[in-house]
């Protein structure tokens, strides 16, 4: 009996072995993909993805374009073109620090008053399309994967002829926060307005002044700050009635 749980045991792991290698393949092909390809490229699908909405977005995910920052901390420029968001265009700094109550520490500035030429953001914010659905034709964001191959012809052409074998596998690392990684969950997302991406549950902050909801000001998973914090998702909330109130909240896988 105990040959045959070691021999149902032996094969799980050389099964488990084979489709990590498999993966891992897969992986390294897509991402050689995503590498060969030109800004113009990248440019044109972020655009169509963009284009499969229908109604103005409320908000957006950013995506690395170059690797600026140094580990632990990170300096982001907002979106200037929010609704009802008084910190658009202003610069928020996330700076890790374990150890401390609040492992990420945030503080917003305002822009610099110039930038150099050649100066490029470091991210490129992708406006999630809205759409409307359901018989009331209510308002409602995308983020899954399939839904935009599936909402735009183009985008699927396009990635089918980049990459036949899996295109969504090159969709995941397109959209990745740091390029790297192809998760497409909320918390692995750079987010800016939108609703935050909880690990574990979600939780609701109102404004200590109007007891009115806050909204997410920003996002940051803890891989971008390539620090201990890398297991954690970390927000900064804010009141748009009262801009001053902020609050900060940390979640953990």
């Amino acid at each position: 009996m105990l040959w045959v749980i070691l021999a149902i045991v032996l094969v799980g792991a050389t099964w488990l072995a084979i489709l990590i290698v498999r993966n891992h393949r897969e992986w390294k092909k897509a991402k050689g993909v995503v590498d060969a390809l030109s800004e113009r490229e990248l440019e044109k699908i972020r655009v169509l993805i963009e284009q499969i909405g229908t109604v103005p977005s409320k908000g957006y995910v950013g995506l690395v374009r170059a690797s600026r920052e140094t580990a632990g901390r990170l300096s982001v420029t907002l979106p200037d073109d929010l609704a009802d968001f008084p910190w658009r265009g202003k610069v928020v700094e996330a700076v890790a620090a374990p150890g401390k109550s609040e492992p990420v520490e945030f503080s917003i500035h305002e822009p610099p008053a110039q930038r150099g030429a050649d100066e490029q953001p470091v991210f490129r914010w992708l406006a999630i399309p809205v759409i409307r659905v359901g018989q009331k034709q209510r308002a409602q964001n995308v983020f899954a994967l399939d839904r935009y191959v599936s909402l735009s012809t183009p985008l699927r052409e396009t990635l089918n002829e980049l990459h036949p074998e899996n295109p969504k596998l090159l969709l995941s690392l397109i959209l990745s926060a740091d390029g790297q990684h192809h998760s497409s969950e909320p918390f692995d997302q750079l987010r800016c307005g939108l609703p935050a991406g909880w690990i574990q549950s979600p939780r609701f902050h109102k404004c200590p002044a109007c007891r009115r909801p806050m909204r997410l000001i920003l996002q940051v998973p803890g891989a971008l700050l390539k620090s201990r914090v890398a297991e954690g998702c970390f927000y900064l909330f804010g009141c748009p009635s009262h801009p001053d109130q902020t609050v900060t909240d940390q979640d953990w896988g």
